[in-house]
């Protein structure tokens, strides 16, 4: 799938993503540290991250959009989330052009999030 993270398009592997949102309404955290805010997802909690703290070589700048992917957990209730500004796909991988392909942070590197 592509997504645009402000001016940076990307593309992320479909095993990646629960599911993709659009217009979510996003609700303000009063806590500090990374989370920008949460959705309800049908019964999901999903906390909306920067995305360069779920994926490696982007900003970890709030990221802003219409769009919210919902990413795929192990466990739990609660699952987490990026804002794009625009999601096309899926796109066949011989398509993909000059999209910078991310990969996902390990696990351990949310542990303050967690």
């Amino acid at each position: 799938m592509l997504a645009s993270f402000g001016q940076t398009r990307c593309a992320i592997p479909l095993s990646q993503i629960e599911r993709v949102v659009a217009n979510p309404k996003v609700h303000a955290w009063p806590g500090r540290g990374l989370i920008q805010g949460f959705v309800h997802v049908e019964g999901w909690l999903v906390w909306v991250l920067p995305a360069g703290q779920l994926f490696s070589d982007l900003s970890s700048a709030p990221t802003q959009g219409d769009w919210l992917l919902v990413l795929k957990e192990a466990v739990g209730l609660t699952r987490a989330g990026v804002l794009a500004a625009e999601v096309r796909g899926p796109i066949s991988e011989f398509r993909l052009e000059q999209a910078k392909r991310l990969q996902r942070r390990s696990e351990d590197a949310l542990d303050e999030f967690r």
